[in-house]
């Protein structure tokens, strides 16, 4: 649109000085600035929830190990019901699948909330909290002790709970900072002086001042997003 306007001869001159041709190349150039605030916010997010799965699925894997460990001492047989029912909990949860990636040259795509998210995010919250309560009933059990470096002392459990959470909080913020990103750009898209209205306002500019029949109305009649 900015360089077929741009080559109109007579010059093109429309009544809105954000229309003609330089403007609207500025206008350009900020959805681009936009753009790359979204693909750093996604660059930030994608990183962490790769993580985030991954600790998921060590967490439903420990829970089994913590299940049988504590299943394989005769001496803790007390104990192990309590202890499977929490580790049932953690295994039975359902990891999120991630968001799909876009293809290369996809147009924008309205912001989604929390990427798709509250859900998701609560999820996950939800797995942290059934993997500490699976901590609480292992402090329970008198006695409890595991080798050392095997992921399954009261510690190294603690820790690894302590990491997920982290990751939530991580998340929680990437996520945040990537809806508003997403919103600020479809607002230079889709909003009040957006460029949807902007294109509009530039082919019935053109019409009125080269006439519909004309070759510079033809040039610019059927460009879309």
């Amino acid at each position: 649109m900015r360089d077929a306007t741009a080559g109109f001869n007579p010059l093109f001159n429309p009544k809105d000085p954000n229309l003609a041709p330089d403007a609207f190349q500025s206008y350009l150039n900020a959805i681009e600035e936009k753009n790359d605030v979204v693909s750093d916010a996604e660059a930030v997010l994608s990183p962490i929830v790769e993580s985030r799965i991954s600790a998921a699925i060590d967490i439903k894997d420990k829970a089994l190990r913590v299940k049988d460990f504590v299943g394989s001492n005769i001496a803790w047989k007390k104990y192990f019901k309590s202890i499977a029912a929490a580790a049932d909990a953690v295994r039975g949860y359902r990891i999120p699948k991630k968001p799909a990636t876009p293809a290369p040259g996809t147009p924008p795509s309205p912001p989604k909330k929390a990427r798709q998210g509250a859900r998701s995010q609560q999820g996950y919250a939800d797995l942290e909290k059934l993997f500490g309560k699976l901590i609480t009933q292992v402090g329970k059990i008198t006695g409890y002790t595991a080798p050392v470096d095997s992921g399954l002392q009261k510690t190294e459990l603690e820790a690894q709970d302590a990491a997920f959470a982290a990751l939530n909080n991580s998340i929680s913020t990437a996520e945040a900072d990537l809806v508003e990103a997403q919103r600020i750009r479809k607002d230079y898209y889709d909003g009040e002086n957006g460029l949807k209205e902007k294109m509009k306002c530039i082919k019935l500019a053109v019409r009125s001042q080269y006439g519909i029949n004309s070759t510079q109305y033809a040039a610019v009649k059927s460009i879309g997003l």
